[in-house]
């Protein structure tokens, strides 16, 4: 039995299901203005979580088997037979040189890795200063101060500070109601910074039967984790998204042909698939590994290569059609193909471009590549996750700056809508996914700037409840949280535990118990929890979606959205499942179906060239 979890740094999951509700809520405006659909948007924050755990869920409905922690035997450390080797080698080229330096050495040869840095590193770091993320606001108490800036930046309308918090007291209240701007005004009078949503509303009354984002349509050419999944929600709300992929590099789809098993006997969780262990393939495993099917929902696939004039050529041609066009793809990629946004924009006048680098599209470290893993240490959220006082060297990496990324990325995507349905005028959003990630940390920067602390490990105490903690429950690797907020909460866990006389002890009766003696609340609760088992609530809002290749699976629902629920109208598509009706029906190409599966290759094994992230 292992030591217990620990969470993420800050306050990750209410960060989390504020940025869902902003996008679904978000959703929900579209609707309204769109389809003159009112909505009332149910967010819970359990489901939110259930969202943000890749393919674990799909993992677990494959393999009948429970996705662990430390999972992925490429993280972290591992013994080998000349590891001392290795290190006699490795550890003085390392103690030679700086953090940045090494970083830079690593990622000019095209390996993913990333300086660790702290909090107050990150707020004085030259690349966040060289993208202006970090913002003084004058605040009318504390003076000014750095705040955190912007998730991502809209080229046509900026992201602004327009006032500082505002301040507790009934002579502010007023100040915190009303917008910028505004008048006294009669009643019914529309305030004129909020016109435009009656421009915008349907004349013919709402129309019941239409998903939010119906009649738009989003390119989505992304991979992996954060950008697809961004594209996938955009789908849940209705909009129809045009999934390319490719041939010539597989992506989130996996390897060809991948081992069946890790070292330990055990299949990965990413690429694991359908129908329990030993695993089965198939003979288009492609089609049913379980990171790609996980968060593709709701999606039309198609394939083009890229690199091919052709290819270009048809997805101008889809741009041309569309209203979004999103890639995550390193900086610069889509540029050098000839389909960054100033190509897109001659095909499109009011066409929208995401892109969503990693550290965005400028600044120190816009060349560099990685994943979610390598935000993490660039945000200085490495050093807040983990246990009490130890340092990062025992953690794995974490990938959830994908999970808040894509929760982020459809709200720029909606916002940069409205403005062009209001205006006429599309834009370019650089959308570094670090950024957005950030602004998950906000109390924690201001710490450092107000306070000049650097916040480190807090394990799983928390500073205005004790006990708080993660404690082994009965059984194998089975583990409850306790979080007690207040002295009747006390009061009554006290009395859960059979333990009533510990609510009369002086030196644990008073909230906050300095951090309120959390070892010595925590040991009365670790004796009662080691002796009774955990239950887990269903998740009330999934759905199960048919798939021509796995069967049926459970998909976790990320809002409930009253008047048009979401729901699963396409699973997950098999690789080059709709090219003829993409290529047929919307773009009008008279081609035979032999001549689109010549042209599309649809078949892996016929590859011919490859075009990567970093090319």
């Amino acid at each position: 039995m292992g030591r217990e979890p620990h969470p993420l740094g800050g306050n990750a999951a209410q960060y989390l299901a504020g940025t869902q509700a902003a996008t679904s809520g978000m959703g929900a405006l579209m609707g309204a203005a769109l389809h003159g659909i009112g909505q009332h948007v149910d967010v819970s924050m359990q489901e939110t979580l259930l969202g943000a755990v890749d393919g674990r869920l799909l993992f677990t409905e494959y393999t009948k088997e429970v996705a662990t922690r430390g999972d992925n035997p490429a993280a972290g450390f591992q013994f080998c037979q000349d590891g001392d080797d290795l290190d006699a080698i490795i550890l003085p080229w390392l103690l030679d040189r700086s953090k940045y330096q090494i970083a830079e050495a690593a990622q000019a040869e095209g390996v993913f890795a990333a300086p660790v840095l702290d909090v107050g590193e990150v707020v004085e770091s030259e690349h966040f200063a060289s993208r202006g993320y970090f913002v003084e606001v004058d605040h009318p108490e504390t003076g000014p101060v750095r705040y955190g800036g912007a998730p991502f930046q809209m080229r046509e309308t900026p992201w602004d500070i327009r006032r500082p918090p505002p301040l507790l007291g009934p002579a502010q209240r007023g100040d915190i109601l009303r917008p910028p701007g505004s008048h006294k005004r009669g009643p019914g009078q529309v305030p004129p910074d909020r016109g435009y949503l009656g421009d915008l509303t349907t004349k013919e009354g709402p129309d019941m039967t239409k998903l939010p984002l119906e009649g738009i349509r989003i390119l989505d050419a992304t991979d992996v984790w954060a950008g697809p999944y961004t594209c996938t929600l955009l789908g849940d709300l209705g909009a129809e998204v045009i999934k390319v992929d490719s041939i010539q590099r597989f992506g989130s789809r996996g390897q060809l042909n991948p081992p069946d098993t890790r070292p330990d006997g055990t299949p990965p969780v990413m690429w694991a698939y359908p129908d329990g262990v030993p695993r089965t393939p198939g003979t288009q495993p492609w089609n049913r590994v379980a990171l790609y099917n996980g968060i593709n929902r709701n999606k039309l696939g198609i394939t083009l290569n890229l690199r091919d004039p052709q290819g270009k050529d048809l997805f101008k041609r889809l741009a041309s059609i569309s209203d979004v066009v999103i890639d995550n793809y390193a900086t610069g990629v889509f540029a050098r193909l000839g389909l960054g946004y100033e190509d897109l924009k001659e095909v499109k006048e009011d066409i929208i471009v995401i892109s969503m680098p990693l550290f965005g599209n400028y600044g120190t470290y816009s060349q560099y590549k990685g994943l979610g893993s390598t935000a993490d240490p660039i945000s200085g959220h490495a050093t807040l996750r983990g246990y009490l006082g130890e340092d990062p060297t025992g953690l794995q990496g974490t990938v959830h700056s994908d999970a808040v990324a894509s929760s982020t990325a459809p709200f720029a995507a909606m916002a940069a809508i409205f403005y062009r349905n209001r205006t006429g005028k599309g834009q370019f959003i650089d959308f570094g996914q670090c950024e957005a990630y950030m602004g998950h940390l906000g109390e924690v920067y201001l710490d450092y700037t107000m306070n000049g602390r650097v916040q480190g490990t807090r394990g799983n105490r928390h500073e205005s409840a004790a006990p708080h903690g993660c404690y082994r429950a009965k059984g194998d690797d089975s583990w409850v949280i306790i979080a007690v907020t207040n002295d009747e909460e006390w009061e009554r866990f006290c009395q859960a535990i059979g333990n009533p006389a510990l609510d009369g002890r002086p030196a644990l009766r008073h909230v906050p118990r300095p951090p309120r003696q959390p070892g010595r609340a925590g040991r009365s609760g670790w004796q009662w929890t080691v002796q009774r088992t955990t239950t887990t609530r269903s998740c009330a809002c999934c759905s199960r979606s048919p798939h021509p290749q796995r069967g049926r699976t459970a998909t976790p629902a990320w809002c409930g959205i009253s008047e048009t629920p979401l729901s699963i109208r396409i699973p997950a598509n098999c690789l080059g499942e709709h090219n003829e009706h993409v290529f047929g029906n919307l773009l009008g190409l008279s081609w035979t179906r032999q001549r689109v599966a010549q042209y599309c290759r649809s078949r892996p094994d016929q590859r011919k060239s490859t075009i990567r992230a970093d090319q």
